[in-house]
């Protein structure tokens, strides 16, 4: 996990919560997925506080296009610009042992403890 990043993220957004560390994950999860220097994009069903971390992570914003809201969507939707096919993340109940910091689990958990993933057509 890209520490720095986590810290404008945190800063950014005004607050550690969980949301913004799931948002922040998946990004960094996405990053995993796709060639550096590719631009990825995320198509995401709520705009909250998953959303700051995503754009935290990628470094993209609702505004400037590259995180797109669709509230039919039931997961979140990775894709690198230019493709017909991404990735959908599906969040995992997380089910955290008494005293769990639920923000670290979610950054330092495995990954398919986090969310699962499946590919997916966009056309």
């Amino acid at each position: 996990m890209n520490i720095e990043l986590w810290q404008k993220a945190v800063e950014h957004h005004g607050h550690k919560c969980v949301g913004l560390a799931f948002g922040f994950r998946l990004g960094e999860e996405a990053k995993k997925i796709f060639n550096e220097g590719e631009k990825i994009h995320c198509m995401m069903p709520v705009r909250n506080c998953i959303t700051d971390g995503v754009a935290g992570s990628l470094g993209g914003s609702v505004e400037d296009g590259t995180i797109r809201i669709d509230e039919s969507l039931k997961n979140f939707v990775f894709y690198a610009e230019g493709d017909d096919e991404g990735w959908a993340f599906t969040q995992k109940k997380m089910e955290l042992p008494e005293g769990t910091d639920p923000i670290a689990a979610v950054l330092t958990y495995d990954r398919e403890m986090v969310v699962t993933l499946e590919p997916v057509d966009l056309m």
